[in-house]
């Protein structure tokens, strides 16, 4: 119940552009496999901090354009445990995105939408080894995508260009990335 629970909150947290409510359910440390997505945000991260995770999601060039509406349904799951303090669940996912011609929201400009299976990565946080510690909670730790197709020109609904360079954007959070990796071993 937890992991479904854990689901719902970040879905909805997307559409919603909760991202409050998004930091509650991820984990400290996440990875990302955007593979099949877009042409343009392709991308993949084994070890990204939480901050920047919220930061990417959030971004004005991503989710985080006020002109985007998203709706993340998810259809049927199942789930493993793997150990523990780590699942994985696996969500049929309908991802319908809409970008507006302008903040009004009356004039829809381009529909784009993914139909997917994702791999949802879940880990325990928190808690203790010892019987009296708390059990600890379950958080979003991670996602990998397996499009099975997208409709209309997906490409044209995140304005990465325009809303700052997706590819600089990228190289500064990898640089990022690779100096908390370096300062963790």
């Amino acid at each position: 119940m937890q992991l479904r629970e854990v689901m719902f909150e970040w879905a909805d947290s997307y559409d919603t552009k909760d991202w409050d409510r998004l930091a509650r359910v991820v984990a400290p440390y996440v990875s990302l496999k955007y593979i099949g997505v877009s042409d343009i945000a392709e991308f993949e991260e084994e070890y990204l901090h939480k901050d920047t995770y919220l930061a990417l999601v959030a971004w004005p060039g991503f989710l985080g354009d006020p002109l985007v509406k998203t709706q993340h349904l998810i259809g049927l799951s199942k789930f493993r445990k793997i150990s523990p303090t780590e699942a994985i669940g696996y969500h049929q996912i309908r991802a319908a995105h809409q970008r507006y011609t302008d903040e009004t929201k009356t004039t829809v400009k381009e529909n784009g939408n993914g139909h997917a299976l994702v791999r949802i990565k879940y880990r325990k946080v928190g808690g203790g080894v010892w019987p009296w510690s708390s059990p600890g909670e379950w958080k979003w730790a991670g996602i990998e995508t397996n499009i099975r197709w997208n409709e209309g020109p997906f490409e044209n609904i995140f304005q990465f260009e325009k809303n700052g360079n997706f590819i600089e954007w990228m190289k500064f959070w990898r640089q990022g990335n690779e100096k908390e990796q370096r300062s963790l071993n």
